[in-house]
């Protein structure tokens, strides 16, 4: 049975499944890189992430054939720009605390 991303349960669930695979593919990227497999290491990684973002986007009723359109509306729903911080933070920084 397919899940439909037209109801906040299907989401949920697509997403689980995707976050369940990237913990896979995480873990598998570890065992990759402390065999010294750092090419296979690298890409059990990306796709790590990968699903992780695709799991975000699901979230909110959203897919995407490509890598590309992954990323750029992850960015687009998840990420921030400086500008869109209040005016005293862009000129102290993100964490002004730190510098001390």
């Amino acid at each position: 049975m397919p899940v439909e991303l037209n109801d906040s349960g299907g989401a949920r669930e697509l997403a689980m499944y995707r976050i369940r695979v990237a913990k896979e593919d995480l873990a598998s990227a570890e065992q990759n890189f402390a065999q010294s497999q750092y090419r296979t290491a690298n890409n059990r990684a990306y796709y790590a992430i990968f699903r992780a973002i695709s799991a975000c986007l699901s979230l909110k009723f959203k897919a995407y054939k490509s890598h590309a359109q992954v990323i750029g509306n992850f960015n687009k729903e998840f990420t921030f720009k400086s500008e869109d911080l209040p005016r005293k933070n862009r000129a102290s920084g993100y964490f002004p605390e730190a510098r001390q």
